[in-house]
């Protein structure tokens, strides 16, 4: 036990190092950040500790999401020089293991077999991936490329969603949604209601509105509204993303708007 102890600690002071040299390198000007950029993002690249028989608690492990999005969104703006929009990324702690998230933590894809991750208590055994940062006011945005994804789920959860049982898509659950499932679309509520569309839509824009109680879902190539929840939130409330589909990935794109 005291190896392991010795072991992880010396992990976790490896892992802070490396946090503490890419923030460093992040303030750099601009043209060398970006000649450097490729170097940097490696260096984010690194592997979880062994975490075989250890008990895991929640909040343990290093928040990967925050450093790998901010770096990307640090890239953006050192380009664009001024930007509106905050980078909305997926948080690979809370990821079920039937689930593979790319680098930059914006693309998800379902997979055969189950990964080999930590047990933590974040993490859903079954059911998709949360967003990297949490909402409970203001107005916020992200927009979703589904593609020919035959297999998606999209929205809203709630921070408090169980993560180790089966829960039920509606929002007496914790959970606003929409899903493409068999060939239809449909609203996650207990009468399971259709949505009517003449195309099936490649790009889906998500809306929350804290204050009001909305979730609305949009076509965003059409520009036409989906479906629209109306609730009360009691706390905080987190993007929700599900794929079925292991052909067809589920990419977030870079930017997510909010207003506070």
């Amino acid at each position: 036990m005291r190896e392991r102890a010795e072991a992880l600690t010396r992990d976790i002071t490896t892992l802070s190092e490396t946090i503490v040299v890419i923030d460093k390198e992040m303030e750099v000007d601009n043209i060398t950040f970006l000649q450097n950029y490729k170097a940097i993002l490696n260096r984010a690249d690194c592997t979880s500790p062994d975490t075989e028989d250890t008990e895991i608690v929640s909040g343990a492990l290093i928040d990967m999401a925050k450093h790998v999005g901010s770096l990307k969104f640090k890239v953006w703006e050192k380009m664009l020089e001024f930007v509106d929009y905050t980078p909305v990324t997926m948080d690979p702690n809370t990821m079920s293991t039937k689930f593979a998230l790319t680098d930059d933590l914006t693309t998800m894809t379902y997979c055969d077999e189950r990964q080999s991750l930590p047990d933590n208590p974040e993490r859903f055994h079954n059911v998709g991936v949360l967003g990297s940062e949490g909402y409970s006011k203001g107005i916020h945005y992200w927009d979703v490329e589904v593609g020919d994804n035959d297999n998606w789920i999209l929205g809203v959860a709630k921070e408090s969603i169980p993560r180790k049982t089966q829960v039920k898509m509606e929002p007496q659950s914790g959970l606003w949604i929409i899903k493409y499932i068999s060939g239809k679309h449909k609203a996650g509520i207990k009468s399971h209601v259709q949505i009517k569309v003449d195309e099936s839509p490649r790009v889906i824009r998500v809306r929350l509105d804290c204050d009001k109680g909305e979730v609305i879902f949009c076509d965003l190539n059409k520009n036409t509204t989906l479906y629209t929840f109306k609730d009360k939130f009691t706390e905080k409330v987190f993007p929700y993303f599900n794929s079925g589909s292991k052909i067809c990935p589920l990419r977030l794109f870079i930017e997510g708007k909010g207003e506070n």
